[in-house]
């Protein structure tokens, strides 16, 4: 193989390698920032009180974060659900130690990770972070391939309430 074989097939190697690296989905927020953090999975109640009242992080009845090496809390908002919390995506791994991928974004002062993507410390695959969906049409009863269960927001029993009650945005009509 000559020169320029050589350099065209390392150069394809580096790219294939290049994109096996994770890289979060911009999802055109105002000041988001692609991240990747690591960091063991914690209770966010406790981190903060020094008290657990509930086993297995809250056994998904709280919010969680990443704690990182460093010490900082990260707090998770969210999956790559629409609307749909990071709870049942990080419980599985309470208390250990994951790699995370998703973005940073900033309302009011306040900084919180959306996670897309994590595994555990090591492991060598990312998985998706959207089991907040499939939690929502098990809890409503659907299969999760049902039409319902992608705009969940729209069919949920309890925002259908508050939305009758309030009426949208708060505003009774």
């Amino acid at each position: 193989m000559n020169k320029f074989g050589l350099w065209a097939a390392a150069a394809g190697f580096a790219l294939i390698a290049a994109g096996a690296a994770n890289a979060a989905d911009s999802w055109g927020l105002e000041g988001e920032e692609e991240a990747e953090i690591a960091g063991r999975v914690v209770d966010v109640l406790v981190e903060i009180t020094g008290k657990n009242t509930l086993a297995n992080c809250g056994a998904g009845k709280r919010q969680l974060g990443i704690k990182t090496a460093d010490g900082k809390l990260v707090m998770v908002a969210k999956d790559a659900s629409p609307f749909g919390g990071a709870t049942f995506d990080l419980l599985a791994y309470c208390g250990k130690e994951v790699e995370a991928d998703g973005l940073f974004t900033e309302q009011h002062g306040l900084k919180f990770f959306v996670v897309q993507q994590l595994k555990a410390k090591g492991a060598k695959d990312y998985v998706d972070a959207n089991k907040w969906l499939a939690h929502w049409a098990k809890a409503n009863k659907l299969k999760e391939d049902d039409e319902k269960v992608e705009e969940w927001f729209r069919n949920d029993p309890t925002v259908n309430a508050v939305i009758a009650r309030d009426g949208k945005l708060g505003i009774k009509e």
